[in-house]
């Protein structure tokens, strides 16, 4: 039994150029840098505003979902050491 011959898929990008280490142009690199590293310095400030308003708008979102929850929690604690000091203080009487 032979194995069958895999064609590739229809859209595998396939080399159909050969680089050198000599073919690269180095100084056209350095300057791609360059401006990438400019561009980056121009938009962080703006990306960094927006993720900070992002985050804050989220955070305050589940503090909201929280609260009525935090709330219910302190309530139930709050009685219940109500109600334990003001047990202990009718056995201490009686």
């Amino acid at each position: 039994m032979t194995p069958t011959p895999q064609t590739p898929f229809r859209f595998v990008p396939t080399l159909t150029e050969i680089v050198r280490p000599n073919d690269i142009d180095t100084e056209d690199i350095r300057a791609q840098q360059e401006l990438a590293n400019r561009l980056l310095q121009k938009i962080m400030p703006n990306v960094e505003a927006q993720l900070r308003s992002s985050l804050q708008t989220l955070i305050q979102d589940q503090i909201r979902l929280l609260e009525p929850r935090l709330q219910q929690a302190v309530e139930s604690a709050t009685r219940q050491a109500i109600a334990k000091a003001v047990a202990e203080e009718f056995h201490r009487k009686y």
